[in-house]
């Protein structure tokens, strides 16, 4: 059995995603158009839809990372509650990119 080193999106998030994206490919090149279409009906991009995204694709989730953040067009939601958190659902979603299981990666050294 082959090991899982992050949690599987959420149930909630995957449906909406499903629901968003209903009847389109899920094929890397249409990854910034999926993005697009999950920010024009949610308003941001949360992250729990973005790993929703990078599963459903199969795409690891720094890349949907990577690509949501590069563009300054894009809004990631910095809080959200989580459905099924402790508390009556309502509690905090993850605040910065460590918190959502992405590590990003050291920035280059600059000479002064």
């Amino acid at each position: 059995m082959k090991s899982q080193r992050t949690k599987p999106a959420d149930a909630v998030a995957l449906a909406e995603l499903r629901d968003t994206l209903a009847g389109e490919p899920r094929r890397r090149d249409l990854l910034i158009e999926h993005l697009h279409r999950l920010q024009d009906r949610f308003g941001t991009l949360a992250p729990r839809h973005l790993h929703a995204l990078a599963d459903e694709m199969r795409l690891s989730r720094a890349d949907v990372w990577e690509v949501a953040t590069f563009y300054a067009h894009f809004r990631i939601s910095p809080s959200e509650p989580s459905p099924g958190a402790a508390g009556g659902g309502q509690g905090g979603g993850p605040t910065s990119a460590s918190e959502a299981g992405v590590v990003p990666a050291e920035p280059p050294l600059v000479a002064s």
